[in-house]
């Protein structure tokens, strides 16, 4: 057999919610489709638009630039860290993909690979994961795992080119 396709990309809002549906999209591979998983251990990639932007105010252009963040402790690292005036910055949440206008869009296609990043599959360590995540035998463990050992600073990095799926999950 073969595939039409070398890969799949979703394309969903860049908050929890959409982190959330790339997850049970995953499962769902994994349940169903674990020998492609197996086959091709990086088919799945996630495309990533910004959450959020810090755009300089018209007074701060040219001494300012521009910023875009994946996600919220992204933003806030940045913001405890810059020496910039965060005053001179318009600072946009994104609400979703719908709030990309069609130039944010074309430019993200534009450079495409610096807007996906590899979800990929790694044998036991991925089925383990998933199995504590999505598998309805393991929701004791799983309320155990968010409630101790769930770490709120803990962000995907998007400027890699891969992760594994139990490092996104």
């Amino acid at each position: 057999a073969s595939l039409r396709y070398r890969s799949v990309w979703l394309m969903m809002d860049q908050d929890v919610d959409g982190s959330h549906i790339v997850g049970l999209f995953y499962n769902w591979l994994h349940e169903f489709f674990r020998p492609l998983l197996e086959a091709i251990p990086d088919y799945v990639c996630r495309f990533w638009t910004p959450l959020i932007r810090a755009v300089p105010k018209p007074s701060a252009l040219k001494s300012y630039t521009f910023h875009e963040f994946a996600s919220k402790v992204e933003f806030l690292n940045w913001k405890e860290k810059t020496d910039d005036d965060i005053n001179k910055y318009e600072i946009i949440y994104q609400k979703g993909l719908g709030t990309s206008e069609g130039t944010e869009m074309r430019r993200f296609m534009k450079n495409h690979l610096e807007h996906t990043i590899q979800l990929k599959y790694s044998g036991e360590p991925s089925d383990d994961v998933l199995s504590m995540m999505f598998d309805d035998k393991n929701s004791d463990l799983r309320k155990h795992v968010l409630e101790h050992d769930y770490d709120a600073e803990a962000y995907v990095d998007y400027d890699e080119e891969e992760i594994p799926i139990e490092g996104f999950i």
